[in-house]
């Protein structure tokens, strides 16, 4: 469960540098390119945080127990 509290802490991250990523390359006063120089570094970051956080929570997934049940939430013990 640990792994999974780190993965939504990456995601969340993840969503932060999103919004500033956003604010910084949509600006009014800013042109056409939204992915060069601060932009693209920031579009990088934003994307390894979240790509990080998806992988933290799928290994997180994984290593549930299957007594708790599946993804459906079902256990085998109902069967």
């Amino acid at each position: 469960m640990d792994q999974i509290r780190i993965g939504q802490g990456l995601l969340i991250i993840c969503c932060v540098f999103y919004l500033i990523w956003w604010g910084v390359a949509f600006h009014p006063n800013h042109g056409d390119s939204h992915t060069s120089g601060l932009e693209g570094i920031l579009l990088l970051i934003t994307a390894a945080f979240g790509l990080t956080g998806l992988v933290f929570n799928m290994l997180g997934i994984i290593k549930i127990p299957t007594e708790r049940g599946n993804i459906c939430g079902i256990s085998r013990k109902a069967f």
